[in-house]
């Protein structure tokens, strides 16, 4: 692979005003106007709207700045800045002399950091505290301010909890708990539940309990989750040992959750009101959302596939409508303000489709091979960042958008 490294100036010179002014979420640019397939140019680059944003994995995610002029890469500690203009990624720290060490660094998050995202300019950390309880921190960028907004704590030897993963939306973070026990003995037993946490109060309410659900996105007025109902959905331990006297529940619901697999579920798609109090299904049978971690919702826009059929659904108005594409659906996500599908027919292909409607379009022809040769997992206004797989340089990169559009994967810039 061949890359085309752009002259940068000024490396050292890293604008200080830049790493202490990356706060309050900006207007999203005007949806892309697409033009022939696979020679598109986007003159309007956009970047993510600020609801249905998903907490970033430390050391693995890299998500949009407020400003959208670069990415925010948060580490186990500290959040980074990766600039693309001048190629390097260092702590968002502007203290000269720092050494990025400990909680008088300005880029200082957490002690040990499990998810990160940028709100409404705000920053919300997922955080293990002392390898035993879960919080959920609220930090402002300017004064540094560190604040727990909610937090589960251990309460005997050998329990702990973990927030898997969340998104935020509207005032409310939705996470994942898991909650374990090891008994003196050495025995193993967990437990999940999905929660929602009010961001200025802190009050928190739990939506499900040991049941595999998808939560699609959440508007104002409604919540749309896909939840399982099929007969392998863990039984309640008062059924379990109905049906087996004397089993072991905290076995089978090990055993459950170790073996479930998502593609064999049964799912109803149920829009929730805002209070969670009632539901209508609005589908049946298998359902899926997008499977790449921050691309799943563009602000209260999001995406959902009824066995072979893809939906665009909005969450501020309740409406939803059919995206029209040939083949078989293998993924889909947004990207830059449009709709990025993945299908077979009988190659793969990548195709793009505009929010406001109309047939999607050939992209690219990928041929016979299991993925796509630049797999986006991020994105800043001008750049994208992914996974190049072309070629003995495969690897991380970042790809400026027009070049992304127009498939020139030679101008790929590897990163660190």
């Amino acid at each position: 692979m061949k890359h085309a490294w752009k002259t940068r100036v000024g490396v050292a010179l890293l604008s200080l005003s830049l790493l202490t002014s990356l706060c309050g979420c900006l207007q999203t640019a005007q949806t892309p106007q697409t033009s022939q397939p696979g020679t598109t140019v986007q003159d309007n680059h956009a970047i993510p709207p600020c609801e249905n944003r998903i907490f970033s994995l430390p050391g693995l995610s890299w998500t949009s700045s407020a400003d959208g002029k670069g990415f925010y890469v948060p580490q186990i500690r500290f959040l980074n800045y990766y600039d693309p203009e001048v190629g390097i990624q260092v702590p968002l720290c502007s203290q000269s002399g720092c050494y990025h060490t400990d909680q008088s660094c300005e880029a200082y998050l957490a002690e040990r950091v499990t998810g990160f995202v940028d709100y409404n300019g705000t920053w919300y950390v997922l955080s293990l505290e002392n390898s035993t309880s879960a919080a959920l921190w609220k930090v402002e960028p300017k004064s540094h301010q560190r604040t727990k907004v909610f937090e589960l704590t251990s309460q005997e030897p050998g329990e702990s909890y973990y927030f898997s993963s969340g998104f935020l939306s509207h005032g409310y973070a939705y996470l994942d708990v898991y909650h374990d026990i090891i008994s003196p003995d050495g025995d193993n037993t967990y437990s999940n539940s999905f929660l929602r946490v009010q961001l200025d109060t802190g009050e928190a309410q739990t939506l499900f309990e040991n049941q595999y659900i998808n939560l699609l996105g959440a508007g104002e007025d409604r919540v749309l989750i896909a939840v399982s109902i099929s007969a392998s959905t863990p039984l309640s331990e008062e059924a379990y040992l109905e049906q087996t006297p004397g089993g072991n529940y905290d076995d089978y619901l090990e055993d459950f959750h170790t073996t479930h697999n998502p593609a064999t579920e049964k799912m109803e798609l149920r829009e929730y009101t805002a209070d969670l109090s009632s539901y209508q299904v609005l589908a049946n049978g298998y359902i899926r959302g997008n499977m790449v971690p921050g691309m799943a919702n563009w602000g209260d826009l999001t995406l959902y596939a009824v066995e072979n059929e893809l939906y665009l659904y909005n969450l501020a108005t309740g409406e939803s409508r059919p995206v029209e594409f040939p083949g078989t659906l293998i993924n889909f996500h947004f990207i830059d303000g449009c709709i990025i599908l993945l299908a077979r027919d009988p190659d793969l292909k990548v195709y793009y489709a505009d929010l406001e409607g109309g047939p999607a379009q050939l992209l690219k022809d990928e041929g016979d091979r299991e993925g796509v040769s630049f797999s986006v997992h991020g994105e800043c206004q001008d750049y994208m960042y992914g996974i190049y797989s072309e070629g003995e340089g495969s690897g991380t990169c970042i790809i400026p958008k027009e070049d992304y559009w127009a498939q020139r994967f030679d101008n790929t810039i590897p990163v660190s």
